[in-house]
């Protein structure tokens, strides 16, 4: 008896492991004509917290520009007395590009975008010497939960590829692609070591301003958050096939 039960767990455990090994990332990719195909609006929008705001403010950034598919959504005021203009919301827009999630659990794995937007900061306050930093093709890697993308900064940095500039701890909203459309929350945007560097060397922080850029990144709100739209053509995604059981595990004798 006990043999004829080991025999029957085995069957289950090769069974399981050879659909499993069926399980497989699946790509989707903007302009496919055929299977799950993204439409629009399918896109990525950064939106900045009320204390990055602030620190795009004290920094004097007017200079926001975009580019490769990418936009810049600003409201600014006038004080009625000094006549200082400043920012009182700010958010960055990207076109998705790819997506990728498991065909089994059908989880999401990661969403790529398209787009780039640059930052210039005048030499005019004691927060910083003056720089640029563009920051372009966001992805977002939901394992291991942090947004790269591909930077150019001014002062030395350069052209960077793959660089890990934010982490974040908070997902909201879908996390799976069961077909159709489906929208995520990732928050905060916190700069990761890495990232903080690039920042504050592309656009000439002092030492007054990397203490301001510590601040913000450590606030709850970070940065602010990643919002992702992915429309679809409401093609469900391919059914994992397995092996016919009865077929994956050997026959033998119970005896």
């Amino acid at each position: 008896m006990k043999k004829i039960l080991f025999q029957g767990l085995a069957h289950v455990a090769v069974s399981f492991s050879a659909c499993s090994a069926f399980a497989a990332p699946v790509t989707v990719t903007s302009g496919s004509t055929t299977g799950v195909q993204i439409v629009e609006p399918s896109y990525g929008q950064i939106k900045i917290s009320p204390t990055g705001i602030g620190m795009m403010n004290a920094l004097k950034i007017r200079d926001f520009s975009a580019s490769n598919g990418a936009s810049v959504t600003l409201a600014q005021r006038t004080h009625p007395v000094t006549g200082v203009t400043s920012w009182t919301s700010l958010a960055f827009n990207t076109s998705l590009q790819t997506f990728t999630f498991d065909d089994g659990s059908k989880a999401l794995l990661n969403e790529g975008f398209k787009g780039s937007i640059k930052l210039v900061a005048p030499a005019a306050t004691y927060l910083t010497t003056g720089g640029e930093l563009t920051i372009s093709d966001l992805r977002v890697d939901f394992l291991t939960k942090t947004v790269y993308a591909t930077v150019m900064g001014a002062n030395g940095v350069g052209s960077r590829v793959n660089v890990a500039l934010w982490g974040y701890s908070s997902i909201s909203g879908h996390q799976a692609y069961p077909g159709g459309n489906v929208q995520t929350t990732v928050s905060p945007l916190q700069l990761t070591a890495e990232g903080f560097n690039i920042w504050a060397q592309s656009l000439g922080y002092t030492y007054n301003g990397r203490v301001s850029l510590n601040s913000v990144n450590q606030q709850s709100t970070g940065f602010g958050s990643l919002t992702v739209t992915v429309s679809t053509n409401g093609a469900l995604p391919p059914p994992v096939t397995c092996e016919n059981p009865s077929a994956a595990a050997p026959a033998t004798s119970p005896f």
